[in-house]
């Protein structure tokens, strides 16, 4: 029997191998045009991962206090830097964002843990914040002085009063007290409060960021976590009970 043609077949573009116009006669050939690593017309900005500079390594050692912490794990946004959020991330992921870099062609939506957050406080420049989903994973480089403990009433006070902010001799319980003192001795600045009395539900205490900034203590809970923070400490919130506003403790500078 005798063999029927082959239909013909036109190779189609793929993702990998994007198709080049024809240029016109006489024209030079038109270049790909090159990757963007940011989605510009985005709210959220996706862009590479990249580890962070040596100077952030010595900002982050002398405010924290920090023994023996992974610093070569920490990345940032590469060109979202107006407010660093530095990022955790384990080995693996490391070695495979190492191998991402050099191409320049990945939009990174998420990866790590938030673990430091920069503050805009225009007196200390380079100063960064702990961040809530961090802790747990922070508590084992934390120096002691640092980690502040705090009685379920003075955290329902803190999530009441305006922007979260209170003076430190408002904080009557005398552990409280002393282990405020000597964070402020040290300079004050990030910590964490730890409320052993939240409930059963935390058999190792509720963690929450802070910073001592001048003569005041700022508790770092949104509107939206609020009165999550409320039901772990089994506080029952009132219709009257305000919801402050968002916290900036630059603003204490200011008081």
């Amino acid at each position: 029997p005798s063999q029927q043609p082959l239909p013909e077949t036109t190779p189609e573009a793929t993702p990998e191998t994007p198709s080049v116009p024809e240029a016109e006669a006489g024209e030079d050939p038109k270049p790909l045009p090159a990757p963007d690593t940011v989605v510009r017309n985005s709210r959220k900005l996706t862009d590479m991962l990249v580890p962070i500079e040596p100077e952030i390594v010595k900002a982050l050692e002398a405010q924290f206090d920090l023994t023996h912490f992974p610093f070569h794990c920490l990345h940032r946004r590469e060109h979202n830097t107006s407010k660093k959020k530095l990022l955790f991330v384990s080995p693996a992921c490391r070695e495979l964002l190492s191998t991402m870099l050099p191409t320049r062609k990945w939009n990174i939506v998420g990866a790590g843990i938030r673990l430091f957050e920069e503050l805009p406080l225009k007196e200390r420049p380079e100063q960064y914040r702990f961040t809530h989903e961090g802790l747990g994973l922070m508590l084992p480089y934390v120096p002691a002085y640092r980690l502040i403990p705090f009685p379920r009433t003075a955290i329902v006070h803190l999530l009441t009063v305006d922007g979260r902010q209170e003076e430190i001799e408002k904080f009557e319980e005398p552990s409280t007290q002393s282990a405020l003192q000597l964070l402020a001795a040290k300079g004050g600045g990030p910590c964490i409060l730890r409320c052993a009395d939240a409930g059963p539900a935390l058999p190792t205490g509720l963690l929450l960021s802070a910073y001592h900034y001048g003569l005041k203590l700022t508790l770092y809970v949104n509107n939206s976590d609020r009165d999550n923070v409320f039901y772990q400490i089994g506080h029952k919130v009132e219709q009257t009970e305000p919801a402050s506003g968002s916290l900036r403790p630059e603003d204490s500078a200011r008081n």
